[in-house]
């Protein structure tokens, strides 16, 4: 076979490369966001009953807000 013939196996191969590359990425950054719509949905409902659960003159409520706020 001369180099010809071999260019565009080589180009299929590095082709099918960066496609499984992007593929891999993608589905990497899915994962990424799906984990972070759940901690932050998680966050703000658990400051939300705390929140509503705590007596308005509790000490510590401007802090548990804040990073409630922090968190999200």
């Amino acid at each position: 076979m001369s180099t010809i013939d071999l260019f565009p196996d080589e180009l299929k191969s590095e082709y099918d490369k960066e496609f499984e590359l992007k593929s891999s990425l993608e589905n990497k950054a899915n994962y990424i966001l799906i984990a972070a719509g759940v901690t932050m949905s998680l966050l703000f409902s658990f400051g939300a009953v705390l929140v509503d659960k705590l007596n308005a003159d509790y000490q510590y409520l401007i802090f548990v807000v804040v990073f409630l706020m922090i968190g999200l």
